[in-house]
């Protein structure tokens, strides 16, 4: 029988055409019968000792029988699944003798492993035996990701140098790396200069310590991978392009040195390159045609119908999201242009086109796309532009009114809060002195003034305003963060030590405030000031529906570990604390998911809440928002409070998370405001309803009805009673739930 289709029947075990290996005239006629019946019996979980003995009897000792057995195993067993059959063999026989070179090489072929390579070199070459040395050392074998400083390179050498081996010139990669990791440099720039092609791990350990030029680098590489080598830099790769193209006309399509010009900033070449073929949009495709465009406008061209066209049409027909991505790029292009050429009446967060735009930047696929960076600086240039001319605007409209004495209290704070920010602060002490002159000082106008005075760099006089500002707050029990954080901020410039108990009193009212100034609003909930809260069925669970309360956890009790990251600007050391704690809410009133995660697998339930605005001291209430990593390590030191409590990966998005916010309280009564002596250390809310999950316990029905009976009877003839709801599978949508009454 052919050997190979002897290994296929051990294989898949088709024991029934292996019967001849039982007869000793067929274990005669080939040395490696007696491993063939070793490894069927062993298949068949057949007693294989006899086989063995006569394996060791033949081998002469256990050791080699063992090393035979995993060069058999090797030949059978060669797949990802039972590669390691081999192995096994190959270990057993080190263990019964360590001087076994054929074992240690064997373990080697088996795992590809440095170690193994080195302790099998090392014993070969210590007794000379050159000739396993140049059976299984050819220089290809090892994998150079896992070579490091600290393997035997001395030993390396040595053998390499010697003249009995014979495959010196295979070893030139390895020799350089070698090279590189006795700090042989000289020798192992030699080496890589002297071949043709060269291995890129070693290219890159030496072009990454300086040691080689890119483009020494790229030209000892195969095309390919001279790309890869270069994925960050598109103009060396363009360059290269153009170089393989002068080589061979006919290698490179013209779709692919556009796309390769456009990533290399070459729009003029883009463009040249598109117009210069004669042929119909649908035989350039719809790809060709986003890059013409981009490079177009990325060129300052006006956009043209085409581009309308492409940008509010998807005309993507198989998914590609490259090619979903460059249609991303050109509607944000396209967008920005209409907005650069519109009057900037209003804040530009009121523009659709600006709604639009922030939208596509948060999608995940084009925030990993290497248009990102650019478009969210051409976003930024635009927003910066907006502001500057939408200010300007504004501060001529309220001079204006300032000069003709119509203007309002607001309109002069406005207006010297815009000149602050366009740096023109004498006009803005002016008009603040101006205005103190003529009327008493107000918390505004102080904290304005210090404002203006530290922007100039006169920071004794800009604190003298802020304590004022500082002084005005308290009287009237009027506080805000901003005037806190001035004050504070501005004495530890001037390295002026504010008491002890002074310092934290500001700093725990500083955070007080920045947590409330995040107040229910008409956006923050979906179903008006309805929202939503998954729980499991548990005592805490019971406790809080009973004792109407809401339980905040720590960051540390928070089911996404990267929930209120470490940023700079916020703990023990800084103004901003990081003891704020968060109660999870959902605009969402039936997701699967949160079902399945939130309720313990459906077997809890969902509470339904109608917020009415007030909420305690040191509370607050906002919307999370969602944005791709990259974007959020982007804006990581930009509006540190929304990163550290109100932004998430993009992923949690279903949940349509709305956070209850507190400084340092884990737990908040709520109820119904029906009275005029309301508590106003309690949030002003209501249970609506209580959902049970699908899976709820039958057995705790009752109890959830009492609990329902019991806070009903509480209730006020005029208050609405609690509603009793369950979770099933809707008759028409067997993949979906639906909610109905309990009696």
């Amino acid at each position: 029988m052919d050997e190979l289709q002897l290994k296929q029947h051990l294989r898949n075990k088709k024991y029934s055409k292996l019967e001849f290996l039982h007869d000793e005239s067929e274990q005669h006629s080939n040395e490696k019968y007696l491993g063939y019946l070793y490894f069927l019996q062993d298949s068949r979980r057949d007693d294989t000792s006899s086989t063995l003995n006569k394996i060791i009897e033949k081998q002469s000792s256990l050791s080699q029988a063992y090393t035979y057995l995993g060069e058999i195993a090797a030949s059978i067993y060669n797949t990802i699944l039972d590669i390691n059959i081999a192995r096994i063999y190959f270990q057993e026989a080190i263990s019964q003798d360590e001087s076994n070179l054929r074992a240690r090489w064997g373990l080697f072929t088996q795992t590809k492993q440095n170690d193994h390579f080195f302790a099998a070199l090392s014993r070969s070459y210590s007794v000379d035996n050159f000739e396993l040395i140049n059976r299984y050392f050819i220089g290809w074998e090892l994998n150079f990701n896992k070579l490091s400083p600290d393997n035997d390179w001395s030993l390396l050498f040595s053998v390499i140098d010697d003249e009995r081996y014979k495959y010196k010139e295979h070893c030139k990669d390895l020799l350089a790396l070698a090279c590189y990791y006795e700090k042989q440099y000289e020798q192992g720039i030699s080496l890589i200069k002297n071949t043709e092609i060269a291995d890129p791990i070693v290219l890159k350990l030496y072009l990454n310590h300086g040691l080689i030029s890119r483009e020494l680098a790229a030209s000892k590489l195969f095309s390919f991978q001279a790309i890869s080598f270069l994925f960050d830099d598109h103009k060396a790769i363009y360059e290269l392009y153009i170089k393989l193209k002068a080589n061979s006309e006919d290698t490179y399509s013209k779709s692919t040195l556009m796309e390769i010009a456009f990533k290399a900033q070459e729009y003029a070449e883009v463009i040249k390159i598109f117009e210069g073929e004669n042929v119909s949009l649908v035989q350039k495709g719809v790809k060709t045609h986003l890059i013409h465009q981009l490079a177009k406008m990325e060129l300052g061209h006006k956009p043209s119908e085409s581009t309308k066209f492409l940008a509010k049409h998807n005309l993507i027909i198989n998914r590609d999201i490259d090619t979903e991505c460059l249609h991303k790029a050109l509607t944000i292009n396209y967008y920005i242009w209409i907005m650069r050429t519109q009057t900037p009446n209003d804040n530009i967060e009121s523009k659709w086109e600006y709604e639009i735009v922030q939208r596509l930047l948060n999608d995940y696929d084009l925030s990993e796309h290497y248009l990102y960076n650019r478009l969210n600086n051409l976003l930024s240039s635009l927003e910066n532009d907006w502001e500057v001319n939408y200010r300007n605007t504004q501060i001529n409209s309220l001079l204006k009114s300032i000069e003709s004495h119509k203007a309002t209290y607001n309109d002069i704070t406005s207006y010297c809060a815009m000149e602050i920010q366009k740096k023109n602060y004498n006009e803005a002490i002016k008009a603040l002195e101006n205005y103190h002159d003529h009327n008493s000082p107000t918390i505004a106008t102080t904290n304005l003034m210090g404002n203006a005075l530290r922007c100039k760099g006169t920071l004794e006089e800009a604190l003298s305003y802020y304590q004022n500002s500082l002084e005005l707050m308290e009287l009237h029990k009027e506080f805000y963060e901003h005037v806190i954080y001035n004050y504070l901020d501005t004495a530890q410039r001037l390295g002026i030590n504010i008491e002890e108990n002074r310092y934290k009193s500001l700093r725990n009212k500083f955070n007080e405030k920045l947590v409330e100034s995040f107040s229910l609003k008409v956006h923050t909930t979906e179903k008006p000031s309805h929202l939503y809260k998954y729980y499991p069925l548990n005592i805490n669970t019971l406790d809080a529906l009973v004792n109407q309360y809401f339980y905040l956890p720590s960051k540390h009790q928070l089911n996404d570990p990267i929930e209120m990251p470490e940023l700079e600007g916020i703990g023990e050391t800084s103004l901003m604390d990081k003891n704020f704690r968060v109660c999870s809410f959902s605009n969402n009133s039936n997701s699967m998911l949160m079902w399945s995660h939130y309720t313990l697998n459906h077997e809890g339930m969902m509470v339904e809440y109608r917020f009415k605005g007030d909420l305690p001291k040191a509370t607050g209430i906002e919307k999370v928002s969602y944005n791709p990593p990259q974007k959020r390590n982007m804006n990581r030191n930009k509006y540190i409070f929304n990163q550290f409590l109100l932004t998430k990966n993009h992923e949690w998005e279903y949940e349509k998370e709305v956070r209850l916010l507190s400084y340092k309280k884990d737990k908040l009564y709520f109820e119904d405001r029906n009275t005029v002596d309301f508590d106003d250390s309690k949030v002003n809310a209501s249970i609506v309803a209580v959902t049970l999950g699908y899976k709820f316990p039958q057995s705790k029905f009752d109890l959830i009805k009492e609990i329902i009976h019991t806070l009903n009877s509480k209730r006020s003839p005029h208050q609405e009673k609690i509603k009793l709801k369950r979770a099933v599978l809707s008759e028409k949508n067997s993949f979906q739930l639906k909610y109905v009454p309990m009696c």
